[in-house]
């Protein structure tokens, strides 16, 4: 009768320890699942604050101190460029990306956007739209704007 017992009880062990083992297998997969999902929302939110500085741009009407001063802040920019578009000019600037998927170096100087009478000059008071320049793998390469 011992050795009955003894079995009944390893038996119920055994099955207690294979539900346990069993319950957090299930616990860890739900967990682990979790987990990635919310890794890759903060990283969502991680690319989309990234990518605020040029969101504010996109689709909207600015006006010409705007965009003098968007090209101040994208100064030194070498991997970001910013064309304007004028009734008189149309110039890239810290990086041309006609084709963004392969940026080349721009030319034209922010000097001349102040200087009334230039080719290049911004009048501050214009209207530009705005548009936001995306490579083939959804990068944002450029802001675009265009006196309208």
């Amino acid at each position: 009768m011992d050795s009955a017992k003894q079995a009944l009880l390893l038996g119920a062990g055994l099955f207690l320890t294979i539900a346990l083992i069993t319950l957090m297998v299930t616990i860890f997969g739900t967990a682990s699942n979790a987990g990635k999902a919310a890794q890759n929302e903060f990283t969502g939110l991680q690319t989309e604050l990234a990518e605020q500085t040029f969101l504010v741009y996109d689709g909207t009407v600015v006006t010409g101190s705007q965009v003098l001063s968007a090209l101040n802040k994208f100064d030194g920019h070498t991997e970001f460029g910013v064309m304007v578009q004028t009734g008189l000019s149309t110039a890239w600037y810290y990086a041309n990306a006609s084709n963004p998927n392969s940026l080349t170096a721009a030319t034209a100087s922010t000097i001349n956007t102040k200087i009334q009478g230039s080719t290049y000059y911004i009048n501050p008071s214009g209207k530009f739209n705005a548009t936001i320049v995306r490579d083939s793998n959804d990068v944002i390469k450029a802001i675009k704007f265009v006196q309208q």
